[in-house]
């Protein structure tokens, strides 16, 4: 058998891979006279056996070091460092902060990077990994493009929870940031790390007075969620008369979420 097939077969058998055998399949990974395929699974495989020994962090560098230099029609470097798991998310955090830089790194790279760190997040939020991402997503909220933002939310939503110093910042951005959407997007991340903290539901009632009506839907719903409803109804049933049929709709849509007592 030859020894990357040899490799591959070993990963699935051996209780914890031997360093050989991550050695082996990476070496496969980087070799230019291997078919695509084998170097991709090569890559893939040296990412589980890496998660499996403890070494994530470590191979999570190797991996994307071999980023776009494995041809086909998917880049398996991201396949790679999802299954390297949480020590990857530091990593995936530093390529998805790198969205303002188009000519250095594309938005769609951003893009893909900000999606496996949700899923990875998803799946291991109280992974010390995870729990250190709440500065990069905040200053995510900053990315000119607006999916990584929302991915960036998504994240934190993930999270359920943020040191203060982010909660704060998240606040500040629902006050005064220049995009509707990015206003809109805070008040959805407090409704989901905010409950409890006092200046997170004031921020909130002030948001509901916003020039704009998305944000004052937000604030709105998310104060519907954090089961403070009373002061948001108001709002609701005015925007559920928005000349905005897309505003309009929503709000109809909120309201069918009030509980019985709230009406």
């Amino acid at each position: 058998m030859p020894g990357y097939l040899l490799a591959l077969f070993l990963v699935s058998g051996q209780p914890e891979p031997s360093p050989e055998t991550a050695e082996q399949l990476l070496a496969t990974a980087r070799d230019p006279g291997q078919a695509n395929g084998v170097r991709a699974q090569a890559l893939i495989s040296y990412g589980r056996v890496a998660a499996r020994r403890g070494d994530g962090a470590e191979a999570a560098r190797a991996i994307w070091a071999l980023k776009g230099k494995i041809g086909g029609g998917v880049e398996p470097a991201f396949e790679a460092l999802g299954v390297v798991g949480p020590p990857a998310l530091p990593l995936l955090a530093q390529v998805m902060g790198q969205c303002k830089a188009r000519q250095e790194r594309p938005l769609e790279e951003s893009q893909m990077a900000a999606s496996l760190l949700v899923a990875i997040v998803r799946e291991n939020n109280r992974a010390p990994e995870a729990l250190a991402l709440g500065p990069a997503l905040v200053r995510g909220l900053d990315c000119g493009d607006p999916a990584v933002r929302q991915l960036c939310g998504r994240a934190l939503g993930a999270l359920g929870r943020v040191e203060p110093r982010e909660l704060g910042a998240v606040r500040r951005r629902l006050a005064a940031d220049r995009r509707p959407d990015v206003r809109a997007l805070a008040a959805a991340i407090l409704a989901a790390v905010g409950a409890g903290d006092p200046a997170s539901l004031q921020a909130l009632e002030r948001a509901l007075s916003d020039r704009a009506e998305v944000v004052q839907l937000a604030s709105a719903n998310a104060l519907l969620q954090m089961k403070k409803p009373a002061r948001a109804r108001p709002v609701v049933e005015r925007l559920q008369r928005s000349r905005d049929p897309q505003i309009a709709g929503l709000a109809a849509g909120v309201l069918r979420t009030y509980p019985p007592e709230a009406r």
